[in-house]
């Protein structure tokens, strides 16, 4: 089953924040918090869409050690289905606090 478009949705948000830059206009300073929260949402949906995220999506922060005895980064591997370390090779690194997304 094709996965339905987040245009239709898109769209609509870009019109509600269209109405919240005409209240900010009219000097309705509440409308603020809705224009920028609009703007997030817009964001994001957008980039589900560019990266095709699926919504059932497994999003996952990677902790910060328990240790801070020594720094260091996550090393994301390719592991070539073998045990032998001289043929894993480093795919990408990231920080404590970054997000991995598990599609489903």
């Amino acid at each position: 089953m094709e996965r339905p478009s987040l245009e239709p949705v898109v769209q609509q948000l870009i019109a509600w924040r269209g109405g919240a830059v005409e209240r900010l206009r009219s000097g309705d300073p509440a409308a603020l918090d809705l224009k920028l929260a609009l703007d997030l949402a817009i964001r994001w949906l957008e980039t589900c869409q560019r990266h095709e995220l699926p919504a059932a999506s497994e999003i996952v922060a990677l902790p910060t050690p328990q240790s801070f005895e020594t720094l260091g980064e996550y090393r994301i591997l390719w592991d070539c289905e073998t045990e032998d370390r001289q043929q894993w090779r480093e795919v990408a690194r990231a920080f404590p606090g970054d997000l991995l997304v598990r599609r489903p």
